[in-house]
């Protein structure tokens, strides 16, 4: 769903980039053609500032939403080092990407 709610958005920055040029044709001194392109620029900043954010890692309580767990399950897979995260003050930061670890194995 993410990666279709990011096309969309740069689906829109594409759209207003494009009208900028349209209207430029017509008036090289156009402040709305200037407006759509600062505008689209900006958008499409914000983006690569959130799918780098986002392939550098997330927060315990989002991973655990998309895994289907509880936060606490998620920190302490992170003390245990079963999923690849790093400390960020009183949190982990865990890379979006990094698998669910399999069950562990309970010893009786």
């Amino acid at each position: 769903m993410r990666d279709a709610v990011v096309g969309t958005i740069e689906g829109v920055a594409r759209e207003w980039r494009d009208e900028a040029e349209r209207r430029r044709v017509l008036s090289k001194t156009d402040p709305v053609a200037d407006t759509l392109a600062f505008c689209a620029s900006e958008l499409s900043a914000r983006i690569r500032t959130v799918s780098v954010a986002e392939r550098e890692g997330v927060a315990a309580e989002r991973y655990a939403a998309s895994n289907g767990v509880s936060p606490q399950t998620v920190r302490l897979w992170c003390r245990r080092g079963l999923v690849p995260a790093r400390k960020i003050g009183s949190g982990w930061m865990i890379r979006s990407d990094a698998p669910r670890p399999a069950r562990e194995k309970r010893s009786a």
